[in-house]
């Protein structure tokens, strides 16, 4: 989750900040080589994605050692296609990537696309608006807008002011192409109906998956099959599910 609270305390804390709040900007990662640090270990992997917080968890009113945040990028738009076998699969293009970048103050989103929200105890089929009908696998042509947004003075997000700040939209664009450079490949989950049609009945997630010997009249699926073509009878219960990551820490209670 983003901006959510952690809660650090134990004797190695100094006095002075026992039972004040941390309000630096940092991410899940940071906890590897803070506690190593607090443990005395310093001699860290130069490649490692965290940093260090334990000077400025220590110190009052420290200013974090982080500056940047990346929140995510998923660089890819899926399309559901229909394969002569009657199999469902899911084709990958790497374009206009969607991805989210905080530095200092500004947050930039990219290519954010509008989902129309639904109430699935209502209506299980896939809502209609804002030209896309499936948060998970939108397509090439759907229409996306950027925002830009300042956190100090808009902590809520609510006003956009990419057009007022082009320049700083642009090298915090700039910046996600950096990362996507080097970014390792995403371990993108194909379309699994089976999973789709489970939560569609039950209307909870719950375990899908079966590996044991089925019982007679019992559709066979394992691990080996998982978001891979299958053969389905109904294709409106088609879903997909995609892995995706972020990870983050705004204030703490010390």
């Amino acid at each position: 989750g983003i901006r959510v609270h952690g809660f650090v305390h134990g004797p190695m804390l100094p006095t002075e900040v026992q039972g004040s709040s941390y309000e630096g900007m940092m991410h899940i990662s940071d906890w590897m080589p803070t506690i190593l640090s607090a443990a005395g270990i310093t001699d860290l992997p130069e490649d490692i994605d965290g940093i260090d917080h334990w000077d400025a968890l220590t110190t009052v009113d420290a200013q974090s050692p982080r500056t940047e945040f990346l929140y995510n990028i998923d660089p890819y738009y899926s399309t559901m296609v229909h394969m002569d076998d009657g199999s469902i699969n899911t084709m990958l293009t790497r374009v206009k990537p969607r991805a989210a970048l905080r530095v200092g103050d500004w947050k930039l989103l990219l290519n954010e696309y509008c989902v129309s929200y639904f109430n699935p105890l209502e209506d299980l089929g896939r809502p209609e608006g804002c030209g896309q009908d499936s948060c998970a696998t939108p397509g090439i042509d759907v229409s996306s807008t950027n925002f830009l947004f300042n956190l100090i003075t808009d902590p809520y997000e609510e006003t956009n002011v990419i057009d007022e700040y082009p320049d700083i939209a642009k090298k915090m664009m700039l910046k996600i192409d950096d990362y996507m450079q080097d970014m390792v490949e995403p371990h993108f989950r194909g379309t699994d109906a089976i999973a789709y049609s489970v939560w569609a009945r039950s209307g909870f997630i719950t375990p899908w998956v079966h590996t044991e010997t089925p019982l007679e009249g019992e559709s066979t699926l394992n691990a080996s099959t998982i978001g891979r073509g299958q053969d389905y009878p109904d294709e409106s219960e088609a879903g997909s599910f995609e892995d995706g990551a972020d990870g983050g820490v705004e204030s703490m209670a010390l």
